[in-house]
């Protein structure tokens, strides 16, 4: 169970890793993609 609080952290987490993946793929040509 989450607070609100955490759901909103966690949403943000989401759209900075998905903002993050956008600007890898510029990098993505010097430095190959690293998945966890």
């Amino acid at each position: 169970m989450y607070a609100p609080t955490d759901v909103e952290l966690i949403a943000r987490h989401h759209q900075t890793e998905r903002r993050n993946e956008a600007a890898s793929t510029r990098r993505s040509r010097e430095f190959p993609r690293r998945t966890r």
